[in-house]
């Protein structure tokens, strides 16, 4: 749900390099949803250059922010789609979107605004056979960028490694393939100019994302589970909190967003499980009373009232029993780098 894919280190310093070479002492660079490049610019030595983050994951920001060397004001958390930008106007921006058109669209918007003329514009795209379509989709990518004041001048291709996350490899095991390394995905880098400050930016693009604005999140010790409910949810009377499988394994085989049953999960794990419940908001009220080593039932009832465990305790303890092991199968997913099992 993030599209969070970080550089491999041997890029991340590479493309740390090249801002350099294009910056002097005082020049901004401006990083877009590119965390691990941030990071590797704040545990180098650059002295002179002023290297901003924007990046729309809370927990993310909060990670950066308490690291040492890092100057908590240059990493700021900023939602593209909706938030205001900060006046910049950087000599590089670097920008890592989702490899989805309207995506790419938003953060060349938020690089032509935020880059001053002549700035250089560094923007990862995925490369050709990623999947059908890229070279329409990069043709359309480009002449949004000249509407935008970003003029395209050069492609270096596969020249970007990313470091395959722990919810791709779980959706590699199991679709059955063993074996992956880690490193092999790659992408192009495509290059832009920014033009005159006279060139008039359009509008924002809008944006519609499947899962924003409608999940909630409870974290314990590394593992990420979120519930999808909405208003009307914390109104009305919580029904069964049970998890109910909708696919085999219960870890979701792919990680596009073109997948249809996407829109059917209403929980999803970091290690790129997912599940239907019916009551999704009292199975978080659950997950976290587990994570806060609370009595299960006492947390409900300050919630909800006595009736709901009246009604229905028997399936709050199957719900309790299914999340405990849920969590302790995520955390070993995640201590094996996404290996599920």
């Amino acid at each position: 749900m993030d599209y969070d894919w970080r550089f491999e280190e041997d890029t991340a310093r590479e493309l740390l390099q090249r801002c350099v070479r294009a910056t002097q002492t005082g020049d901004t660079v401006v990083f877009l949803g590119t965390p691990s490049l941030f990071r590797e610019a704040a545990s180098s030595s650059q002295e002179g250059r002023a290297f901003y983050l924007l990046e729309r994951s809370e927990e993310t920001v909060s990670a950066l922010r308490s690291m040492e060397h890092v100057h908590a004001g240059r990493v700021m958390r900023c939602d593209l789609a909706r938030d205001d930008l900060p006046l910049l106007e950087a000599k590089v921006v670097v920008a890592d979107p989702p490899w989805y058109a309207s995506d790419t669209r938003l953060f060349l918007w938020a690089a032509a605004r935020l880059s001053r003329p002549g700035a250089e514009i560094l923007l990862a795209q995925p490369s050709i056979g990623t999947r059908p379509g890229v070279l329409a989709e990069r043709e359309a990518i480009q002449r949004w960028a000249r509407e935008c004041g970003l003029e395209p001048h050069g492609i270096t291709t596969g020249n970007l490694g990313y470091t395959s996350p722990p919810f791709e490899r779980s959706a590699l095991v199991a679709g059955g393939l063993e074996g992956v390394p880690d490193g092999w995905r790659r992408g192009d880098l495509v290059e832009f100019r920014r033009t005159r400050q006279d060139t008039p930016i359009p509008n924002r693009p809008e944006i519609t994302r499947q899962e924003a604005g409608a999940w909630a999140e409870v974290t314990h010790h590394g593992t990420r589970i979120r519930f999808k409910y909405d208003a009307e949810d914390s109104r009305t009377a919580p029904a069964d909190p049970r998890l109910l499988p909708l696919v085999e394994g219960d870890v979701l085989r792919t990680v596009s967003l073109r997948d249809p049953v996407r829109a059917k999960a209403s929980v999803w794990t970091s290690g790129n499980r997912i599940f239907f419940c019916r009551s999704p908001l009292l199975l978080k009220v659950i997950t976290e009373a587990i994570t806060r080593s609370a009595d299960v039932e006492a947390t409900v009832i300050a919630r909800f009232g006595p009736d709901v465990c009246r009604s229905g305790l028997t399936n709050i303890r199957t719900a309790e029993g299914q999340v405990r092991e849920l969590l302790a199968l995520e955390s070993r997913t995640l201590m094996s780098g996404g290996r599920a099992g």
